[in-house]
């Protein structure tokens, strides 16, 4: 198995559908916290699997911290889910799917499925 750092892209995805799933309790401030919590998560889960070579995966403008939640263009369904479930996948090393926050994001992935259109939608974008 493989991973790789998803990016902040994906990241706005998933955080829209947090912030869809939870009908409005999330603010920008939440889900910016969330994205950067979900990003270190990542980047835990790459220094497991790649311990020598994990931080030149991460680009340098898109370092955990210097994320921000920007809800400005909505992905389609089917795309947050798909983001959700690559985000899922990419942190599935080491002891990272044992973390809550990794429990959390499964339980999320498992509630949304492959929506319509969920085949054609892009993986790590």
């Amino acid at each position: 198995m493989s991973a790789f750092y998803v990016g902040h892209q994906t990241m706005n995805d998933v955080c829209q559908l947090v912030a869809i799933k939870s009908h409005g309790e999330a603010n920008h401030e939440r889900l910016t916290k969330l994205g950067i919590a979900l990003l270190t998560m990542n980047a835990d889960a790459l220094s497991q699997r790649y311990p020598d070579s994990w931080l030149e995966m991460v680009g340098d403008d898109e370092l955990p911290h210097m994320f921000r939640f920007d809800g400005s263009v909505l992905a389609t369904e089917a795309q947050r889910a798909k983001s959700a479930q690559c985000l899922r996948y990419q942190c599935a090393e080491g002891n990272v799917p044992d973390l809550p926050l990794y429990k959390r994001l499964n339980a999320l992935c498992e509630a949304v499925g492959e929506p319509d259109g969920y085949h054609a939608a892009q993986w790590g974008r």
